[in-house]
């Protein structure tokens, strides 16, 4: 079996090299400077993006960040999201990996939806601990553009469309693919998640805010590998990632 070559998700066995060592810190490697390369490439276009809106709305670099503006939030969101997409996909050209993606069928919507509901009682009783702890992550986000209701509906909107779409192919298919050549299934679903759950780091405010958010992120992560590696179809946890996403901006738009 190639090596670089992801192939069935539930059975494949740990690289027969791995026992050495050194294929696996090459794997966490891969899967850190994927990671990191995906960061500075969303980093880039989204300042190019910004750059675009400045000249286009006649604002400031800090008046881009700082408006509240639905359709400011929404291209900016999207230039991130394609850059985690383009990392995955240009180290699938590159290595010729395969991901395996198809069309759902009942038992994989099964484990979508249930992955799914998984995550939000994970979700929700990590943060009920955290604020019992007095330790509720605080989000960078301004509040005003994350209780913004047209916000919250293109979140839900581009979460199908893009964001669930381009942060599973890199974190679970690619990511998750490479690790599990020469970790087996479970490696792979930890450090995955470790590893998704640390790219949102970035997410929170103060060192507190930022362990605590990381952990949480991990655990809904490790829902969505396992779901993975159970129906080796990527479009699951994709879907999964979606409701996921879209009951929280849902929840939200009806609290408000």
């Amino acid at each position: 079996m190639d090596g670089e070559t992801a192939s069935s998700t539930g059975t494949d066995a740990p690289d027969t090299n791995a026992d050495r060592g050194y294929p696996r810190l090459w794997a966490v490697a891969v899967a850190i400077v994927l990671t990191v390369a995906a960061l500075a490439l969303s980093t880039v276009l989204t300042l190019v993006t910004a750059g675009l809106l400045m000249v286009t709305l006649d604002l400031s670099l800090e008046e881009v960040f700082a408006t509240s503006s639905t359709v400011v939030f929404a291209t900016l969101l999207i230039a991130t999201q394609l850059g985690f997409l383009l990392t995955g996909l240009a180290y699938t050209w590159a290595r010729s990996f395969s991901v395996p993606i198809a069309v759902p069928d009942g038992r994989d919507l099964l484990y979508a939806v249930g992955g799914a509901l998984v995550a939000l009682v994970a979700a929700g009783a990590l943060l009920y601990v955290a604020d019992l702890l007095g330790v509720t992550p605080e989000a960078v986000l301004d509040e005003e553009v994350a209780l913004n209701e047209e916000v919250l509906i293109v979140l839900a909107v581009l979460s199908i469309l893009i964001v669930a779409p381009a942060e599973e192919y890199l974190f679970r298919g690619v990511v998750q693919g490479r690790l599990r050549t020469v970790m087996g299934p479970v490696g792979a679903i930890v450090g995955a998640s470790l590893v998704f759950g640390g790219m949102h780091a970035f997410n929170y405010v103060g060192l507190q805010s930022v362990v605590v958010g990381v952990l949480l992120i991990s655990s809904v992560s490790l829902v969505f590998g396992y779901i993975y590696e159970q129906t080796d179809n990527l479009t699951v946890p994709v879907v999964a990632h979606a409701v996921y996403n879209v009951i929280l901006a849902a929840g939200t738009y009806v609290a408000l």
